[in-house]
């Protein structure tokens, strides 16, 4: 989970769950992170949100997750406007198997 409380530079846009951010992070507790995360924002809770990061994971599981998660989307042509739908894709993370080893990104 990161805290983004503490933002430095200008904001860009209000986070939104089912959208995907691009941004930078500078952890300070650890010397591994992903500096740069491409992420779905999964929840925002506070000062705090919780997101997919497709940079974690290596390409051929970032395409796998992608195809898998494009039922869920709320267009079938991914344009700036598209979202998530976020409660129907968690909730099939959490009962499904197909997801397993994507769980560990959480």
């Amino acid at each position: 989970m990161a805290i983004y409380r503490k933002v430095e530079g200008k904001k860009a846009s209000l986070l939104m769950p089912g959208k995907m951010y691009f941004f930078k992070y500078e952890a300070f507790d650890t010397e591994y992170y992903n500096k740069y995360p491409v992420i779905f924002l999964l929840r925002k809770r506070g000062d705090s949100f919780e997101g997919i990061d497709f940079h974690y994971l290596d390409p051929e599981r970032r395409i796998k997750l992608f195809e898998n998660m494009k039922p869920y989307f709320s267009t079938k042509d991914i344009t700036e406007k598209t979202i998530l739908f976020v409660r129907k894709f968690r909730t099939i993370i959490q009962r499904s198997k197909i997801f397993n080893w994507e769980q560990k990104v959480f």
